[in-house]
């Protein structure tokens, strides 16, 4: 309680000991008797009544101000900035641009909608680019849900970067790997090789991902043969589109990240379709496959485009790469032939 409502109290508890300590004169107890002896006039009853509602409104009052001077006493100070958060709850200290918990602490990311509960000792640092990361411990991150179109919130860990739109979920930062749970809403975790993992509630994910098993080689396609019109004297062929080197498709899927950030999902969709028959590898023709799956199902939110897409990848691709996230993607999407 602040010194100054303490004083005030401590005052009022001070009179009301003198006022039951107070004694009547002699002559003012004779005519007390007296009005009790002969009986009290109904108007002075009524004036007394009323002086003792007066000085029970105006102790009531007294009371009310003295517990709003206390309350206002004890009003939270406002959150300390502090290398680009601010410090909700706990304590926390800068280290290097970072921030460290001592203890357990509650931080918010001013902007990005964003509420970290750090274990003790956990340790987060927030890049220029808006992007969070945790360097060590444990954080329970709470992200409001993103304006449609808006870019994800990226949280980065030690073996790659976790893609939010609006959720909740709790990550372990250690040494030499992480891990990370959802409890609402839905993340993506992207790793440094581009291979992306879509979670659902109640899904957790441990990094680093295991290395891939090497795809068996695709069988060789023949050519097909011309069409009768481009046999005829005279007719011309239509060169067929140049293949996309490894580098090209690279490219592509930078590309087509931009136009997810920017919220341009058709366009990132007819950039995939149109360039996956010139990809001659087999993973890197699969992974631009998944992309634009992923696109019709979370963006486009197109299940009948997007049924008929997992369906045809699944046929030419099958499931040791991407099954679990495909399988998750035809549940949402209620697709009617689950067992494929």
């Amino acid at each position: 309680m602040p010194e100054t409502t303490r004083s005030f109290v401590d005052e009022l508890r001070r009179l009301d000991r003198e006022l039951a300590s107070e004694r009547l004169s002699p002559d003012a107890e004779a005519r007390l008797r007296a009005l009790v002896e002969t009986g009290v006039s109904p108007a002075r009853r009524a004036r007394a009544s009323g002086l003792r509602v007066a000085l029970a409104g105006g102790l009531a009052l007294l009371l009310l101000v003295a517990g709003a001077l206390w309350w206002l006493g004890r009003r939270a100070p406002a959150p300390r900035a502090l290398e680009g958060f601010e410090v909700v709850a706990g304590k926390a200290e800068p280290d290097r641009r970072r921030v460290r918990c001592v203890g357990r602490c509650t931080l918010r990311a001013p902007g990005l909608g964003a509420r970290l509960e750090l274990g003790e000792a956990a340790t987060v640092r927030r890049h220029t680019d808006d992007r969070i990361e945790l360097l060590a411990g444990r954080a329970t991150v709470a992200v409001r849900k993103r304006p449609r179109g808006a870019a994800p919130l990226r949280v980065q860990v030690s073996h790659g970067v976790i893609e939010v739109l609006g959720t909740r979920f709790t990550i372990w930062q250690e040494e030499r790997g992480g891990r990370v749970e959802l409890h609402r809403g839905s993340i993506r975790f992207r790793a440094p090789d581009g291979r992306t993992r879509l979670l659902a509630p109640g899904q957790s994910l441990s990094w680093p991902l295991a290395p891939e098993q090497p795809a068996p080689p695709a069988p060789a396609t023949p050519e097909p043969p011309p069409s009768a019109d481009t046999t005829r004297p005279g007719a011309t062929l239509r060169p067929a589109p140049p293949r996309l080197t490894p580098e090209a498709a690279e490219s592509l899927l930078d590309e087509v990240e931009r136009l997810r950030s920017q919220g341009r999902y058709r366009e990132a969709a007819g950039r995939l379709r149109e360039s996956l028959h010139r990809v001659a590898e087999r993973p890197t023709r699969e992974r631009l496959s998944y992309e634009l799956g992923t696109i019709l199902t979370h963006h486009l939110r197109d299940s009948a485009a997007a049924c008929r897409h997992w369906r045809r990848h699944l046929r030419r691709f099958g499931t040791a790469r991407y099954g679990r996230e495909i399988d998750e993607a035809r549940r949402t999407l209620g697709c009617e032939d689950t067992t494929r």
